[in-house]
C-alpha cells in the first residue's frame, strides 16, 4: 500500500529520464528513514539532488550537502537547494563524531582512491544507530548498458580509460567498480552492520549509459535541454522527451533484486552503526 512518502518520492522521480538513477534514488530515499528532526549528510552531493529531495521530504530535518568539486557546489547552490553546503574531502569530514543520524553516499566511493578512509570518516560522523545508504556501480553490469566496455573487459581485460569521460561509459571518472561482496567487506571493515543489499536495473536500452551521459549530460550541462534536467521537473516536457522516456523505461525492471548477485547496473547497500559494546 502506497504511503504519503512513497507518493512524494514517485512525484520527485516521475520525469527522470535515467531508469538506473530513478531506481537507486527511489531506494535511497525510501530506506534512509531518518529521524524527523535529525541531521542528514549527503557525502558527495554533486549538484544537490538528494540534498533538495531530502529537505523536501523531511522538512524538519537538518540536511547538509558536501562535495569536493567547487563547480558542483556552485550548481547545487544555484537554485536547486537552500540547504547548507560545504567543500571538503570525503576522507576528512569537517564534522564532530556522531554528528549525523543519517548519511547518503551515492555514486561517490568509486571515485575515491582510498574508499576505506572515506568509509572510516562516515562511520565516525554517524551517530550510534545511525543509517548509511550507499550506491555504487556494479562490476557485473548488463551487456546492453555498456557493450563497448563489457566486450573490452572480457576479450582484453581492459576498458576505455576513465578520463575519456564521454566514451568511458560505466568507467567514466571511476577508480573501480564493485561486486556486492567487495562492497559489503569494506563497509563491515569500517565497523558498520550491513542490513540490506539490492541490485538495481538488470536490463536497459542498448548503449543506455552512452546515450544518457556521454551525449545527454552534455546537452543538460550546457543548458540546451532544460526540461531534461532532473532539477527542472516543473518544466513541461516535449513530446520527443516523453517518448524518449517511454523507450528508456520500456527495457527497465523497476523492482530491485535482493541477496542475489545478478548482473545489474547498480548496487545499493543499507548499513547501520550499532551503538553500545
Amino acid at each position: 500500500m502506497s504511503t504519503p512518502l512513497d507518493t512524494s518520492i514517485d512525484a520527485l522521480l516521475a520525469r527522470e529520464l535515467d531508469p538506473a538513477f530513478a531506481a537507486r534514488a527511489g531506494l535511497i530515499l525510501r530506506r534512509l528513514q531518518p529521524a524527523a528532526d535529525g541531521r542528514i549528510l549527503d557525502v558527495g552531493c554533486g549538484r544537490g539532488f538528494y540534498v533538495k529531495a531530502l529537505a523536501d521530504l523531511y522538512p524538519n530535518a537538518a540536511v547538509i550537502g558536501l562535495d569536493y568539486s567547487r563547480d558542483y557546489l556552485m550548481a547545487a547552490a544555484d537554485g536547486s537547494t537552500s540547504a547548507p553546503l560545504a567543500r571538503a574531502d570525503a576522507r576528512a569530514l569537517p564534522y564532530a563524531s556522531g554528528a549525523f543520524g543519517g548519511v547518503v553516499c551515492s555514486e561517490v566511493l568509486e571515485h575515491v582512491v582510498d574508499d576505506d578512509a572515506a568509509l572510516a570518516e562516515i562511520f565516525r560522523v554517524l551517530a550510534d544507530d545511525g543509517v548509511l545508504l550507499i550506491s555504487v556501480p556494479h562490476q557485473r553490469y548488463p551487456f546492453l548498458w555498456d557493450p563497448l566496455n563489457w566486450a573490452l573487459e572480457r576479450a582484453f581485460r581492459t576498458h576505455v580509460p576513465s578520463h575519456v569521460w564521454w566514451l568511458a561509459g560505466i568507467w567514466a571518472d571511476h577508480v573501480r567498480l564493485y561486486t556486492a561482496a567487495a562492497l559489503r567487506s569494506r563497509v563491515q571493515a569500517a565497523g558498520f552492520t550491513v542490513e540490506n543489499v539490492w541490485f538495481t536495473t538488470p536490463r536497459s536500452l542498448p548503449f543506455a549509459h552512452f546515450l544518457l551521459y556521454g551525449v545527454g549530460k552534455n546537452f543538460v550541462e550546457r543548458g540546451l535541454c532544460p526540461s531534461c534536467n532532473r532539477f527542472g521537473q516543473q518544466q513541461g516536457a516535449s513530446r520527443l522527451l516523453t517518448w524518449a522516456r517511454r523507450l528508456l523505461y520500456a527495457f527497465d525492471d523497476p523492482e530491485p533484486v535482493r541477496d542475489a548477485e545478478l548482473p545489474s547496473v547498480g548496487i545499493v547497500l543499507r548499513a547501520r552503526k550499532r551503538g553500545g559494546p
